[in-house]
């Protein structure tokens, strides 16, 4: 193992203990200082931002880390970046785009996806008669969407 995927390693794992202590400015600060730009660690970096509540932030670096050509989908991004993209999106308001990255998941194992598939249920469940007939007819409602469990997985 090479020094510099060692200190990644050490820096994420000092980030998953972060994010277990509720920590993310921490976790998105050691990363920062460490100016490690994997993959791995600008997932890390778009997690923490959606914990501190700066879903735009993460959803640039999503873009950056998962768009080919800045429009088409790079097929060998991990599913997990996806479905944390997908609660990025989600968090700013874009649901036909999260949507649209969850059923692309659909099949999939993973975690994040079910979890996040789970909690727009919820959401969806919680809203007025009004409003899901509103969004029966494709009139999505406005605004983000406040997830009801901490965003992202690393």
């Amino acid at each position: 193992m090479t020094t510099a995927s060692h200190k990644s390693v050490t820096v994420l794992d000092r980030v998953r203990e972060c994010l277990a202590r509720n920590e993310p400015q921490k976790g998105l600060d050691a990363l920062n200082h460490c100016q490690d730009h994997s993959p791995q660690a600008d997932n890390a970096r778009a997690v923490c931002l959606m914990r501190l509540g700066r879903p735009e932030a993460a959803v640039a670096l999503y873009r950056k880390l998962l768009l080919s050509s800045g429009v088409l989908m790079r097929q060998d991004a991990p599913a997990q970046f996806k479905s944390n993209f997908a609660a990025a999106l989600l968090m700013t308001g874009n649901l036909s785009g999260a949507t649209a990255l969850l059923d692309e998941l659909r099949g999939t194992d993973d975690p994040g996806a079910r979890r996040l598939r789970d909690a727009l249920g919820r959401w969806r469940r919680s809203l007025s008669p009004w409003r899901r007939g509103l969004a029966a007819i494709g009139i999505p409602p406005q605004g983000p969407i406040a997830l009801d469990y901490a965003p992202g997985e690393l």
